[in-house]
């Protein structure tokens, strides 16, 4: 209890701010987030594993998923964690998994030859919503707008089955050079092309982009960051202000901007953030369709808040805000899904929109 409140005291000005649509209960279990560390999560590759077999554990140990999650099981037993570690399934994909002991960081685990071969990648579970709500297929032209350090990369690919072309864009030299290497590791060079600039100059004649428009657009925004905020790590949290928020939302519609001229008649747009600031999420959608009214916002290609029986699983999912200090947004605003953060989830916002043919 001691570091909740000492959480809520450091981040006073960002409570008040979250209590203009947090009530009480949501702003302490907020902190709690805030106090408490996430479990280890991961997912498996793919193109690399063969994940056609029965769910985890049950099925055929000898397959290819299986081995690579007995070889977790090892490492995990090899801790000598009481009580010990074990692999849990994720409830919206079952190519991804959690380690149900806190204590077990990526540093544990980062050494299994899964690793290093890109059979297993670590990556937080919110994040593997954006690509899975996308629906790329093979075949499609694909961009991935802010793209490292390269997780959802690397799953756009995996959806599309590793047919057809993606560019990722990254504004960060040292990050992008990351993002090629994670690449790399993963077989992907053939079909992506890896670009460094700020995405607000990308154009359909840039020579990244080639003068044809994409399938798909993903934007996981740069943002305030509020949904992954560590108390344990000041640098998650020390830049934070209104200003900071008002920053982000002027860089998200000019990225915004720059995505529709990038995209295809019927092709769509996802736009994520790990934020929760109404002002980078639905406010900086609802202007953007204002600004194109050519796109509208349609069903994610993954649904989990518009089945009752499913999000009822989710305590942490919420739809879309479809009003907020009096101001009304569409209707349909309520298909993006808000994720609130926990021992397990990062805070997350995800929205898709698609242009009209």
């Amino acid at each position: 209890m001691a570091a909740v409140a000492r959480a809520r005291r450091t981040l006073e000005p960002l409570f008040s701010h979250l209590a203009s649509f947090l009530g009480p209960t949501d702003l302490h279990a907020l902190a709690h987030a805030y106090t408490t560390p996430r479990n280890t999560t991961f997912r498996l590759n793919t193109l690399k594993v063969d994940t056609a077999t029965t769910r985890w554990p049950v099925g055929d140990k000898t397959s290819p998923r299986s081995e690579v999650l007995q070889s977790v099981e090892a490492a995990l037993m090899a801790t000598s964690r009481k009580p010990t570690p074990r692999v849990l399934p994720c409830p919206f994909s079952r190519n991804a998994f959690m380690v149900s002991h806190p204590s077990i960081a990526v540093k544990h685990l980062a050494g299994l030859p899964a690793h290093k071969d890109g059979r297993l990648h670590f990556q937080s579970w919110s994040s593997m919503l954006a690509p899975l709500c996308v629906g790329a297929q093979p075949g499609w032209r694909v961009l991935d707008m802010c793209a490292a350090p390269g997780g959802k990369t690397l799953m756009l690919c995996e959806a599309m089955r590793g047919v057809g072309s993606v560019v990722v864009n990254e504004i960060d030299a040292a990050r992008a050079a990351r993002l090629k290497r994670n690449i790399d590791t993963a077989g992907l060079s053939d079909i992506v092309r890896v670009n460094v600039g700020d995405g607000r100059k990308l154009a359909p004649n840039h020579p990244a982009v080639g003068g044809e428009l994409f399938d798909a657009i993903l934007l996981d925004a740069p943002c305030g960051g509020e949904g992954i905020i560590a108390m344990s790590e000041p640098a998650s949290y020390k830049h934070w202000s209104l200003a900071w928020v008002q920053k982000h939302a002027r860089l998200q519609a000019g990225l915004l901007a720059a995505a529709h001229a990038l995209l295809k008649p019927g092709g769509v747009l996802t736009y994520s953030t790990c934020t929760l600031s109404v002002e980078e999420n639905e406010l900086v959608v609802d202007g953007f369709l204002e600004r194109f009214p050519d796109m509208s916002i349609v069903n994610l290609a993954l649904p989990l808040v518009s089945d009752q029986e499913v999000a009822e699983r989710y305590a942490n999912f919420t739809a879309g805000f479809t009003h907020h200090h009096g101001q009304g947004f569409p209707q349909e605003m309520a298909k993006a899904l808000r994720v609130f953060p926990n021992e397990h989830y990062e805070g997350f916002f995800v929205i898709r929109m698609q242009k009209r043919e």
